[in-house]
């Protein structure tokens, strides 16, 4: 049996996924595939994928919806607290994509299920 959701756990996934599905859609998608063509970078993404499954999740599997995008959302936060704004994809050398939009690629990674 399934233990039952605090309240307001619908609401906060849906606000998760949409938060994900749109820096998946300005950098995610981009950012990986610039990773297909790049190697180092691909490894790069994997590596940063690995640490948060450790960071956030139990290592195997992938971190929850709520948990990435808390994550993202708290990265975004200190770097624009910093000067740093997420870069439109277009402007950005994918092949030295400094650290932090390494990792928002990486929770993008995680953040879409792998396709069958």
């Amino acid at each position: 049996m399934t233990p039952p959701s605090p309240a307001g756990y619908p609401v906060r996934l849906a606000a998760a996924r949409a938060a994900l599905a749109d820096l998946d859609l300005r950098i995610g998608t981009p950012g990986l595939a610039a990773a297909a063509a790049l190697p180092g970078l691909l490894a790069e993404v994997d590596q940063h994928a690995a640490a948060l499954r450790d960071l956030l999740g139990d290592g195997e599997r992938a971190p929850s919806p709520i948990g990435l995008a808390g994550y993202a959302d708290g990265l975004r936060d200190m770097a624009s607290g910093l000067g740093w704004h997420l870069p439109q994809s277009d402007r950005v050398d994918w092949a030295r994509a400094p650290w932090l939009l390494v990792r928002l690629v990486a929770v993008c990674q995680l953040a879409v299920p792998p396709s069958v």
